[in-house]
């Protein structure tokens, strides 16, 4: 092979190889064509740190703005790595301070959290928005799941708080 044929490869190689360096992963284009596909549905993302045992990650808390009643309290549960009797429903506990729940509030919220698979950690609500934590491994959950349970929880706290 001629030596002028390597130095143009070469060339090319280290021309070609950086720009191959800065295309996105499999996994980053699925990750913003699900965070696309929620915006177009009008949901809002954005990080939040999630803590379960000694380990930390990003994740991405998908909410729906809302106006609720603005008696609504303002709570967060996150998922924990194991299961005591303090949490409020086997491995979901309160991130901040316990509201006050009426005992239908709190029946509907223990059997939402028992419906939603393992890749959502959190659940979180104010006067303003409902949110999920989602971790965004699995591909069984699309963005219009989490928008019809958040749909779902903000008619119940409508409903509830007349």
């Amino acid at each position: 092979m001629p030596y002028w044929l390597l130095i143009v490869l070469l060339a090319v190689a280290l021309v070609v190889g950086p720009i191959m360096f800065l295309q996105p992963s499999v996994r980053d284009r699925r990750l913003i064509k699900l965070r696309q596909q929620a915006a177009e549905l009008g949901l809002k993302i954005y990080m939040a740190d999630y803590a379960v045992g000694n380990q930390r990650e990003d994740v991405a808390v998908y909410s729906l703005i809302s106006a609720l009643p603005k008696t609504t309290p303002s709570w967060c549960l996150l998922r924990r790595s194991f299961q005591h009797d303090a949490h409020f429903h086997h491995d979901w506990d309160w991130s901040q301070d316990i509201p006050t729940l009426s005992a239908e509030e709190q029946q509907s919220w223990k059997y939402f959290l028992d419906q939603l698979p393992q890749d959502i950690v959190g659940v979180e609500v104010d006067n303003k928005h409902l949110g999920v934590w989602w971790r965004e491994l699995s591909n069984d959950i699309t963005p219009s799941d989490i928008l019809s349970w958040l749909k779902e929880k903000e008619n119940l706290i409508k409903k509830i708080n007349q």
